[in-house]
């Protein structure tokens, strides 16, 4: 993770890089990044008022067992509560919060497993089941994409890009480790 901290040297805010199972939250002015997520969910928020924003990326490999799903799916819905819980704590109303969904996509190899869309689908319900409105979404297709998310500004600016349908290869989704998770989910309070 060393360079996960980045200064842009365009601009004077820090770069945060957000890789494949992570999650950063910031009231500090950075600027959140993530590239390459092709069937990853990323969750966007951004709170004005506070110029609070953060990014969760979820992955998970095409060939996961039902196990992992749902141990994927566990964490992002303990990612989700967390991070409320601690939006919450701050006097942080949700209706002042601004969320986005962004990736879920799913190559023409892999329609038959629909990782993509089943990772869109769990992000929808964990906040629909709290009541918190969505949006904005750029979710499924068969593109990659890459984020970057201003904290100080809500600006949320997604490149989208072509992936050959023949490479699984470009796949970003990384197989569960059950180590892995529980080690995230005692580090959420990011």
């Amino acid at each position: 993770m060393s360079n996960a901290w980045r200064k842009n040297s365009a601009s004077s805010a820090t770069e945060i890089t957000v890789g494949a199972n992570e999650c950063r939250l910031t009231v500090n002015g950075e600027r959140l990044v993530t590239r390459r997520a092709f069937s990853d969910l990323i969750v966007a928020l951004h709170a004005p008022s506070v110029g609070f924003a953060g990014l969760l990326r979820f992955s998970i490999s095409s060939a996961a067992t039902s196990a992992e799903w749902r141990m994927v799916t566990d964490f992002l819905n303990a990612a989700v509560s967390t991070t409320l819980d601690g939006l919450k704590s701050m006097n942080i109303a949700f209706n002042d919060l601004s969320v986005y969904l962004i990736g879920g996509a799913d190559s023409s190899f892999a329609k038959n497993l629909n990782s993509g869309k089943r990772l869109s689908l769990a992000g929808q319900r964990a906040f629909r089941q709290r009541g918190i409105l969505v949006k904005g979404e750029d979710l499924g297709g068969n593109q990659a994409r890459s984020l970057w998310l201003d904290s100080t500004s809500g600006r949320l600016i997604v490149r989208s890009y072509a992936m050959p349908d023949n490479n699984p290869a470009f796949s970003q989704a990384l197989p569960v480790d059950s180590n892995q998770v529980a080690i995230q989910l005692d580090q959420l309070a990011c």
